[in-house]
């Protein structure tokens, strides 16, 4: 049972209970008199365990406004329209919290005067112990401490809006988006902003972040973890100071819009028996003794980018930071800075010191610099990461004294003069937007980078330079200039620059490296322009004159206003285009240089006009073709010289077999004559065949294409190559191949006629029973070449089915079939296909050991050939579709020797006989038109055969088959095959023959199954000679119908 409130002692710790005495005046404010220790807000549970959740509601408990909970892992919310406060007269804290993992989110008011301006010292909200834990605190709302008198130093933390106490290792995340500050005791003036109203100690970190209102200092105690220092984003005001704690690793924040300011003593406030100090109003201290970082951004959660917002950072107001990092937004870095190095990410840092960026070296990645103020010079070495520098320069002048390097690219922006008085060697390029670029005593660009002038009235000056200057190329807008003063500009770099602007000054101009510079614009500069390497294309003008030494080439359609002296190349034009070059003074070609000139099918040519005199102490003239096509003949015109042309060229190139290149010098003018060679274009024949294909070409007329095509080849093989290509041989070496392929057509007749089903009687098979076969044959075989002609490889295959009748002494029969045959002649990039179908008759007949054999065959030849004509400027596929036939025939007598091995002796007749019709290729203008051909050869074969027994069975015989012979052809070896070439006269061209004299071989085994009436056969033929080879493999499958 509890006691009656009327019993309770003055000195009760429980909660809630007043005195009597308190009871008996309440209506007389004696509310201030005496409270618990432990008097309780209207906050639920009003006695939270470890791990609860407390929510403080309105309205405010005038009798017990504070509250207090020693409970561990507790989070508190302090809903809105919700406080908590004092008493009256007892002082105290208003939310007390000393446990550990302590979560605050107040949304209302927290504020120990909430009751009443007090006379005691009282604290608003008190978080931690000497424990490590994680404290969150969440302020948006009203946060108040209260303040006395401030003397040289603070007693202790009792009056601060916020105190946390949380040990090494611990962490601390406090953010405020609401209004935090501190109220003076009664009687008590002060500076608002001079009160100190936050407080963190014990060693834990610290990470803040502002985007309300703090009126008041601010102090951390030193982050005890080695390495980890405290951090502050600051986006909203503070209206005081942050000391951030000595000797760490600290990083502020300020976010564009921010401020830090207030009026108070100017004095760090100590605390007695804490390593604690408040900084001076106005003041963001990094910490002595640190290595602390100032970040400046537009936004509060990661970098931000670009430029939009403002924000101020004055030296004195921030602080012992020993680097400076912008990120973004535009800032006025003022006053000279103690930063040991900076960082530019993003964002305008505009300076108006010397050393507003610190006294160390500064990176651009990405940023601006701009002066605010005329005349700076920042001395810092300057390093360009990736994403550059930009300077905007904004007054008449700035200057860079320190270096500059890195990879990055260095721009000038603004209206104003950037002057370089030290060395750059970034490798990230040179950009000129705006304004112009000075290089003045003792600065430089990097030899081998790239300058851009990309905006009309952007300056590059070199006149104030110590000496000549070297760049790697130029690059530069219409409206852009280059201002040399005395010194010479030298471009010495390996790529490619194109500059539209101007060049002026009494310096010059030098082009050294590989690299080319073309020049589009009005140069007026009258010192000498010098190409020592590399190409300098003019298509503007220059006002000196202009020097080509050995290793360099000059281009262009432009004018040079002095003399030119040629001891490299000069080459009118652009590229690969016809031009004119102008020379207002005079041009002197030395020993060893090159004109060369381009001319074109329309008698158009290069030209050099020259307003003075033309001395040619020698030289070549080298004669190209644009874009590769064919030269015509006839007469151009080269060089014009007002004043006189004095002297010659060494000579004119090319050296080509069917075209020479003749100079003509007139008293003002130099010609070019293309004319015609004395060697005929089979006067680079090494053969008959491509000696009758250059009689061919010589027939065409002088318009033809082909023609000129040919008289255009640069050398003598490639006229062999392309008489070669052009010949046609692969059409008539084809004919050899159908004659070859005939010889097995006979061969597949004896087969049947030589079977031995022809003497081996059945006394069960009734004379004059039909025999049904079926062959499949396959060929495969080469024909070397020779210097007339080249190299065939042939492959065949085909079926053939029959039919033939025997009695006794005789044998007839039938037969039809087809065959695919593909010749290639990869010399001559060519193939022929020819489908073949036959139809044929064969007989024998035997008187006692005599036996005769005949037969003929027929076949239907449909060619189909494909030609790559490939030699310089042609390069075309020809098709043709054409047809022939192939008549064959032969005579056979044989005489048998019956003995074990079946021996017999034979002497052959054959004639095979292949025309074929006309041919018209389509694919290009080297196709040819064929005339009908044929070719008819005779043999004779001496040989003999063996046919001995191997096994015989009641079920199967096996039967072995042999022939060993010496063919012999007669006469019409060659395969010839007459062309011509549109409008063009006939010339004939030889084909690859088929050998004379060649070894017949022939083996092979035959299986009878006289019970199944079958007869399965398996044969190998061949045909071997000097340079000839043809083998073929044979199935045949009969079967006999009683």
């Amino acid at each position: 049972m509890k006691k009656k409130a009327s019993n309770q002692d003055v000195n009760s710790s429980k909660p809630g209970k007043l005195s009597k005495l308190c009871l008996s005046v309440l209506a007389a404010t004696c509310v201030g008199l005496s409270v618990s220790n432990t008097a309780q807000a209207y906050c639920i549970p009003a006695f939270p365990q470890n791990g609860d959740v407390v929510t403080c509601l309105p309205p405010t408990n005038p009798l017990a406004p504070s509250f207090f909970s020693a409970a561990n892992d507790l989070t508190v919310n302090v809903e809105s329209g919700a406080s908590l406060g004092v008493l009256l007269g007892l002082g105290g804290t208003a939310l007390a919290l000393p446990g550990n993992n302590i979560t605050l989110n107040n949304n209302g008011v927290i504020d120990p005067s909430l009751l009443g301006i007090l006379t005691i010292l009282s604290t608003g909200a008190s978080i931690g112990n000497t424990n490590p834990s994680t404290v969150n605190v969440t302020n948006n709302g009203i946060m108040r401490g209260t303040s006395g008198l401030i003397g040289v130093n603070l007693a202790n933390l009792t009056g601060m809006a916020l105190a946390v106490q949380n040990g090494i290792g611990g962490v601390t995340n406090f953010v405020n988006n609401g209004f935090i500050n501190s109220v003076p005791l009664l009687g008590v003036v002060l500076f608002p902003a001079d009160i100190p109203v936050l407080a963190a100690t014990g060693g834990g970190v610290v990470h803040g972040i502002n985007t309300g209102t703090i009126v008041g200092r601010m102090a951390f105690e030193s982050s005890g973890t080695p390495g980890v220092g405290h951090t502050f984003v600051n986006s909203g005001n503070i209206l005081g100071g942050l000391s951030m704690g000595v000797n760490s690793v600290n990083t502020f924040t300020a976010v564009t819009g921010s401020t830090v300011a207030g009026i108070g003593l100017g004095v760090y406030l100590p605390v007695l028996g804490l390593n604690l100090l408040f900084a001076p109003t106005g003041v963001i201290d990094g910490g002595f003794g640190g290595n602390n970082t100032l970040i400046l951004q537009n936004a509060v959660n990661g970098t931000g980018s670009g430029t939009a917002g403002v924000g101020s950072a004055p030296s004195g107001t921030y602080i012992n930071f020993q680097h400076l990092v912008v990120n973004s937004g535009t800032w006025n870095v003022s006053g000279p800075g103690s930063y040991l190095d900076a960082v530019l990410n993003g964002g305008n840092a505009v300076i108006d010191t010397n050393t507003s960026l610190g006294i160390g070296s500064i990176t651009g990645n990405g940023g601006i610099i701009q002066p605010a103020v005329n005349g700076l010079n920042v001395p810092n070495p300057i390093l360009l990461a990736a994403g550059g520098l930009t300077a905007l320069v904004t007054q008449p002048l700035l200057t860079l004294s320190g270096g500059i390097t890195g990879t990055g690219a260095l721009t000038k922006a603004g209206a104003g003069v950037l002057l370089l008085t030290g060395a750059a060697t970034h490798t990230g390029g040179t950009n000129i937007a705006e304004g112009t670029l000075a290089i003045g005593a003792g600065g430089s660009l990097p030899a081998t980078g790239l300058v851009n002038l990309t905006q009309p009235g952007a300056i590059l000056d070199i006149s104030a330079a110590i000496g000549a200057q070297v760049l790697g190329n130029l690059n530069g807008v219409g409206g852009s200039q280059v201002v040399l003063g005395a010194n010479d500009l030298i471009i010495a770099g390996i790529g490619a620059g194109i500059f539209d602007g101007s060049i002026g000054g009494t310096g010059g101009l030098i082009k050294n490296g590989p690299g080319s510079l073309v020049l589009n614009g009005i140069n007026p500069l009258t010192g000498t322009t010098t190409v020592n390497d590399g190409l300098l294309q003019l298509n503007g003008s220059v006002g000196g004159d202009l020097l080509v030494n050995a290793g360099g080439r000059l281009e262009g359609v432009g004018t040079i206003g002095g003399n030119a002296i040629i001891n490299g190349t000069i080459a009118p034009g652009l590229g690969l285009s016809i031009g004119t070059l102008d020379v207002l003074g005079n041009l002197i070609q030395n020993p060893g240089s090159i004109f060369e000139v381009q001319v074109n099918p329309l008698g158009q040519s290069d030209l050099i006009q020259v307003a003075g005199s033309a001395i040619l102490n020698g030289g070549l003239v080298n004669v190209m073709s644009v874009n590769g096509l064919p030269f015509v003949m006839g007469t151009y015109g080269i060089l014009t010289a007002t004043g006189g042309v004095t002297g010659t060229f060494a000579g004119a190139l090319p050296l080509m077999p069917f075209l020479n290149f003749n100079l003509l010098y007139g008293p003002n003018s130099v010609s070019l004559q293309i004319a015609r060679s004395a060697l005929p274009i089979s006067g680079v024949a090494t053969s008959p065949n491509q000696s009758a294909v250059g009689n061919g070409l010589e027939s065409l007329p002088d318009s033809s294409l082909l023609k000129m095509l040919i008289l255009n080849l640069p050398t003598v093989e490639s006229a062999q190559q392309a008489l070669n290509s052009l010949s046609g041989e692969a059409l008539a070496s084809v004919t050899s191949s159908l004659i070859t392929a005939g010889q097995f057509v006979e061969n597949t007749m004896l087969n049947r006629l030589t079977s031995p089903m022809d003497y081996q009687k059945d006394p069960n098979r009734p004379y004059g029973a039909i025999n049904f076969w079926a062959q499949g044959v396959g060929n495969w075989g080469h024909r070397d070449g020779n210097y007339n002609y080249a190299r065939v490889r042939v492959n065949s295959g085909g079926i053939f089915i029959g039919a033939d009748a025997n009695t006794d002494a005789t044998r007839f029969g039938v037969f039809g079939g087809y065959s695919e045959l593909k010749n290639k002649v990869n010399q001559r990039s060519s193939t022929v296909d020819v489908d073949t179908y036959y139809l044929g008759l064969y007989g024998s007949a035997r008187m006692d050991h005599w036996i005769v054999r005949a037969g003929g065959a027929y076949g239907w030849n449909d060619f189909d050939s494909v030609r790559h004509v490939v030699f310089p400027r042609v390069d075309e596929y020809l098709r043709a579709d054409y047809n022939g036939n192939t008549a064959q025939a032969f005579l056979e007598a044989a005489y048998a020797l019956d003995n074990s091995w079946q021996l017999e002796p034979f002497a052959r007749l054959s004639d095979i006989d292949v025309a074929t019709d006309s041919i018209h290729e389509r694919g290009g203008i080297t196709a040819l038109n064929g005339w009908a051909h044929h070719q008819n050869i005779a043999f004779t074969t001496l040989g003999a055969r063996v046919t001995p027994l191997f096994v015989q069975r009641d079920t199967y015989n096996i039967t072995g088959h042999g022939l060993l012979g010496w063919n012999h052809a007669y006469d019409n070896l060659n395969p010839y095959a007459t062309f011509a070439f549109p409008e063009g006269g006939g010339f004939t061209v030889s084909g690859n023959p088929i050998a004379r004299n060649a070894l017949a071989i022939n083996a092979g085994v035959d299986v009878l199954v006289p019970a199944k009436s079958v007869t399965l056969t398996l044969n190998y033929m061949g045909q071997l000679a000097d340079r000839v080879q043809q083998n073929g493999v044979m199935g045949v499958a009969s079967w006999r119908f009683n």
